[in-house]
């Protein structure tokens, strides 16, 4: 009887905690708006706040890849896919054209961001990982990375230039290998 009281119990706090809908831990949702506007060019605090007093241009892009990230600097173009097992050791290099070094810096120069929140009583716990990275100021801005299934935390390009983004880095990692520097 003991037995079957104690499988209650700890399912009930199993099934209590699932959701984590008004516990703290869910997202909290000033407005009701999907899309709130970060100023081009703000950095963004860890609680996802801007600081409008520092306007640091953006060094180069992390892209994430199977065989180690891929960091392309902003004002050259070189590319640079360094050992995932975190000995920092350059496999291998490349460079984008003058088109896509271009393409890259109209994206980079002004960067607009937004964050795209869905207002919910519960959110699903599904981490979604980023799929590329503004390095400012020595710091990581992830790019598509979510916190939960409601969205905290995303950031990302505003509008249709986020899908357009991802597609130039799909476009780095599909070509990397035959992108020689000259």
């Amino acid at each position: 009887m003991l037995k079957n009281w104690s499988l209650i119990i700890i399912g009930c706090l199993i099934l209590g905690f699932q959701n984590c809908g008004r516990n703290g831990f869910a997202p909290e949702y000033n407005s009701s708006s999907d899309i709130s506007p970060v100023v081009a060019g703000d950095a963004i605090n860890g609680d996802g706040s801007t600081d409008e007093s520092s306007t640091s241009p953006v060094t180069a892009v992390e892209i994430p890849t199977s065989n180690g990230p891929l960091t392309v600097q902003v004002d050259s173009g070189k590319i640079t896919l360094i050992d995932q097992q975190g000995q920092n050791q350059v496999i291998e290099q490349a460079c984008l054209s003058a088109a896509d070094l271009s393409e890259l810096q109209s994206y980079t120069k002004a960067y607009n961001l937004c964050s795209n929140t869905r207002a919910a009583d519960f959110c699903t716990q599904t981490y979604t990982p980023g799929y590329a990275s503004l390095i400012v100021d020595g710091q990581k801005l992830n790019l598509g990375e979510s916190f939960d299934g409601c969205g905290k935390g995303l950031k990302d390009f505003c509008g249709t230039q986020a899908e357009s983004f991802r597609g130039l880095v799909s476009y780095i990692v599909k070509n990397f290998s035959s992108m020689k520097c000259q």
